[in-house]
């Protein structure tokens, strides 16, 4: 088999499109900046400023409709991929798509419901009276419910741990060596350097990042009221103090942090488990201070 293409059959029509667009869009942007600068967006007549269109005001308008074309590509390289039957026809981009249909099926689902009754969702309907909080949104709930189908199984082509002689370090869209009849005949995203598929593991990470991030969210929510009351509460001295731990802990790089736990040199000395136990503590005081101020 041969490799896939990144658009497949649809890249004969939507590619040049796509291509001149952004390439309009990118010249167009520039133009604007520049003419902007040069010509201003007011001419004064006797002692008033009358706004009138001049150069940058098409320019911007070709920005704006340029851009809407490339999304507009954008979409189209996703439902084309969809609805063009045959992977090799798909391309990658298109079975990517395919793959993700439960999910793009979730998420009209959530965003027609949510925009039908808005106004009686209280602060989360507003968030849709806001392209921006509809885009961060629609983010956000990608990922999520990426992650719910990675767990039901079906998104993945491959098991994210397989490793396929043949596959290792293989560009994207590469024919799987050795497919059998059940298999998925392709590594859409290519293969790591241990010959296991991309996209099966990012979309499998999806899921495990689903179940971290809430309980990681909720611990440093206990972290930062549990230290972050007596600071407001006290000030002075334990207020400075704490906000420079703080301060010191952020500036400090996570991953190297990371790395230096796990080291065995660092192991031995047992930082990691004091620091563990430390940690520990700070749920028990907030559930403490939490019961103690509800009921006492």
């Amino acid at each position: 088999m041969e490799p896939l293409t990144w658009t497949g059959t649809l890249g004969g029509v939507l590619n040049p499109i796509f291509f001149t667009a952004t390439a309009v869009f990118l010249v167009a942007v520039l133009a604007q900046i520049v003419l902007s600068v040069v010509t201003g967006g007011a001419q004064a007549q006797g002692d008033m400023f009358v706004a009138t269109k001049g150069p940058a005001d098409y320019a911007g308008m070709i920005v704006k409709w340029s851009f809407g074309v490339i999304v507009a590509t954008i979409l189209a390289y996703l439902i084309g991929g969809i609805l063009v039957p045959g992977i090799e026809a798909k391309g990658i981009i298109g079975a990517i798509s395919s793959r993700l249909l439960p999910v793009w099926i979730a998420l009209v689902v959530v965003f027609a419901a949510s925009i039908i009754f808005k106004r009686r969702l209280g602060l989360y309907g507003k968030l849709f009276d806001s392209p921006i909080g509809m885009i961060g949104f629609g983010m956000v709930m990608f990922w999520v419910f990426t992650g719910i189908f990675a767990a039901m199984d079906l998104i993945v082509t491959h098991d994210a741990l397989t490793q396929v002689s043949g596959m290792k370090n293989k560009v994207p869209g590469t024919p799987l060596s050795g497919a059998e009849g059940a298999d998925y005949p392709y590594y859409l995203l290519g293969g790591d350097n241990l010959a296991r598929d991309v996209f099966s593991r990012m979309i499998y990470g999806a899921w495990e990042v689903l179940k971290i991030a809430p309980f990681a969210t909720i611990f440093a929510f206990m972290v930062g009221i549990t230290l972050g009351l007596p600071a407001g509460y006290y000030g002075g001295k334990l207020d400075t103090f704490l906000s420079f731990l703080a301060n010191l802990v952020l500036a400090f790089p996570v991953i190297l942090l990371f790395y230096l736990l796990v080291t065995p040199e660092i192991v031995l000395t047992g930082i990691p488990i004091y620091m563990a136990g430390v940690l520990f503590l700070f749920p028990i005081i907030f559930l403490t201070i939490l019961f103690n101020s509800r009921f006492f």
